[in-house]
């Protein structure tokens, strides 16, 4: 189980700055069928990679901030795939040469594998086909069921590279308070302590004893809280997996 500390909220400060992409990675690398996995040696060719919903392997205990994570574009959709503009193509475009500098480049049989870092927000994309880097680019949107949400993964891209951005909306910031007390329940879970304990931890020792805990709702907020990190921690990661809201 990652190195975290339940009674302590500041162990969990790093996920106020991660995206929901990022609490993803946080519930696999939680995974022990994972973990054990990545102990034994995972090659990114292998297709045990690619049943966890990766393209390449990731440490579990590096967290979100820290680790480079990708996930698989033939998966989810939230990964957008370019590929170089044709030679008479005039519409505005980009290249890497005009992204943000903290991109992180891997070079696979099926492609270029780009992660870039902006404003704490990873974007993934494959460019298949790759040539010169100044390049102007286009992304490549299917129609079919994924195509709002790849459509909405280039939208958040494009928007994040522009100056001046709008303020995230407060149902993101509640979202996000909801994921950190879903991690934190299951850490406490993994750690193998008690509902109450976890919920003492989570709400306070004051409020939980204010019930009788076996009909306390504290108690069912914590049961609850503890098998959604469960059903996440177990698949459900993957559908944190998409593409963030336009703005």
């Amino acid at each position: 189980m990652p190195d975290t500390n339940l009674t302590l909220p500041a162990a969990y400060r790093y996920t106020l700055e991660i995206e929901p992409a990022g609490f993803a990675w946080e519930f696999l690398r939680r995974n022990p069928q994972y973990r054990l996995a990545f102990g034994s040696g995972l090659d990114p060719a292998d297709d045990a990679v690619r049943s966890w919903g990766l393209r390449f392997p990731a440490d579990p205990y590096r967290r979100a901030e820290e680790e480079a994570v990708f996930w698989h574009p033939d998966d989810f959709a939230s990964v957008i795939t370019l590929k170089p503009a044709p030679t008479n193509w005039e519409a505005a475009s980009t290249s890497l040469t005009e992204w943000p500098e903290d991109i992180i480049l891997r070079d696979a049989d099926d492609g270029l594998h780009v992660l870039v870092r902006h404003e704490n927000t990873s974007h993934q994309m494959r460019v298949i086909d790759p040539v010169a880097m100044p390049h102007p680019l286009i992304a490549l949107i299917p129609i079919d069921t994924s195509t709002q949400q790849r459509a909405g993964a280039a939208t958040c891209f494009s928007q994040a590279i522009r100056p001046k951005r709008p303020l995230k909306p407060n149902h993101r910031l509640l979202r996000r308070r909801r994921l950190i007390a879903i991690l934190r329940a299951l850490d406490g879970h993994l750690a193998g302590q008690s509902y109450r304990a976890v919920a003492e931890a989570l709400l306070g020792p004051r409020r939980v004893a204010a019930d009788p805990w076996k009909t306390s709702p504290a108690r069912d907020s914590v049961i609850r809280l503890t098998r959604s990190g469960l059903s996440i921690m177990g698949g459900g990661y993957r559908n944190l997996l998409q593409a963030c809201q336009p703005r």
